[in-house]
């Protein structure tokens, strides 16, 4: 009877797993929109804008966007025609080990970020440590530099 119970809660675990690893944590795929009015009611909130004062933010914030995007689209039209380009003069291996540099160089950079941002978001300094070397004020939480 306890292995069949026992059986009984593994396969459960097991069936559930998935779908909790599944959800993505939260705040992380947020509409932009739901973003950007966040974004406008922390500053009416911290610098105590007027409603005019969002309206014209929104206006500037609308049109930098479609320079941005007119901007990205320019920028992967002239990447895919220097590629195209590069195709003709390299022989195809020579343009696959291009391509693999490339995506490795990626991935040297993402993975320097990566640890970048971990020296970052080092461990806060204990609160009640009045000694500690990184400041001179005891009782203080902050980054370690």
């Amino acid at each position: 009877m306890k292995m069949t119970v026992l059986s009984v809660l593994t396969l459960c675990a097991i069936a559930i797993a998935p779908a909790a690893m599944a959800q993505t944590p939260q705040g992380k795929n947020v509409d932009k929109k739901v973003k950007c009015e966040r974004r406008y009611d922390r500053l009416t909130k911290s610098l105590g804008l007027s409603e005019a004062q969002v309206k014209e933010l929104k206006e500037v914030d609308a049109k930098f966007e479609a320079v941005k995007v007119e901007s990205r689209q320019k920028m992967q039209q002239a990447t895919a025609e220097r590629d195209s380009l590069v195709k003709k003069v390299l022989t195809p291996e020579q343009y696959t080990k291009m391509l693999e540099m490339r995506l490795d160089g990626r991935k040297a950079r993402r993975a320097e970020m990566k640890a970048q941002r971990g020296e970052r978001m080092a461990p806060l300094c204990p609160a009640d440590s009045t000694d500690c070397p990184h400041h001179d004020k005891p009782m203080r939480r902050h980054r370690k530099k």
